[in-house]
């Protein structure tokens, strides 16, 4: 239908023919005329595009400004001051305008007049589980930060190992949010339990390093492992198929050491 949006700009080609009566107003009035025309059409394709990008995404915001609408207004008012030259009274005019209103309307629809796929359960709950995602990892990471600050590379490694494997847990339960729901609580546990190591294990560096760093390496690793034995246990009695979620770490561990 937009593609036609020439063809209509050429109906008021007519109007051209002002510019060469010898008239000034009536070349200026051409020139308005022909700008106020073009100005419509204009909006209409503007609106039309966002309408066909807002029909393909599953989720979209309405927009802002209702450019197909405000575009057929103008293609109304166009119409209106061009009768309005003809015609004596302004019933004739108004009449017009608002045909070429209602005409602009009817040829290209309105713009899509609401948000889009916001309000579906299983996108809002795909949209809380990528939040949860986020702030887990950075959570981690800020726990790998406070590690890296004692300069001591191998408990580094080993809290960037920790990280890594925490994640790849919460990113094989990211593709069935049902199952997540009842992660999330243990995952965050986890997460406060891992910061105390953390604190315990700066409280201790001063006094004795080697010692704080022999502590935080068993206590961690163990917690990671129960963590990781209970999140399998956890996701068995939600899903027979075991392998499924196996095949998930698989699988995000290689994308994980492919974009390394």
């Amino acid at each position: 239908m937009t593609a036609l949006l020439p063809v209509l700009f050429l109906a008021a080609s007519p109007l051209v023919f002002w510019l060469f009566t010898g008239s000034l107003g009536a070349a200026l009035g051409a020139v308005f005329h022909l700008g106020l025309i073009a100005a419509g059409l204009a909006l209409i394709a503007s609106g039309a595009r966002i309408e066909a990008r807002y029909r393909v995404a599953r989720t979209a915001r309405r927009p802002r400004v209702p450019r197909k609408l405000c575009g057929a207004a103008i293609l109304g008012l166009a119409a209106l001051l061009l009768a309005a030259s003809q015609f004596s009274t302004w019933t004739m005019p108004v009449a017009f305008g608002f045909a070429g209103f209602a005409l602009s309307l009817l040829a290209f629809g309105l713009d899509p007049m609401r948000d889009k796929g916001f309000d579906d359960p299983d996108l809002l709950a795909r949209h809380a589980v990528e939040r949860s995602l986020a702030e887990s990892d950075a959570s981690l990471t800020a726990l790998v930060d406070r590690v890296a600050r004692l300069d001591e590379p191998e408990l580094t490694l080993r809290m960037e190992a920790v990280r890594s494997a925490i994640l790849r847990l919460v990113r094989a339960h990211v593709s069935c949010p049902e199952s997540f729901a009842s992660f999330e609580k243990p995952l965050t546990a986890f997460i406060s339990i891992a910061d105390g190591e953390v604190s315990a294990l700066e409280n201790g560096w001063q006094q004795d390093s080697h010692r704080a760093a022999q502590r935080f390496s068993h206590r961690i690793a163990a917690l990671t492992d129960g963590f990781e034995a209970r999140a399998r246990k956890r996701r068995a009695r939600q899903d027979a198929d075991t392998y499924a979620f196996d095949a998930d770490l698989i699988l995000e561990r290689m994308r994980q050491n492919k974009a390394a």
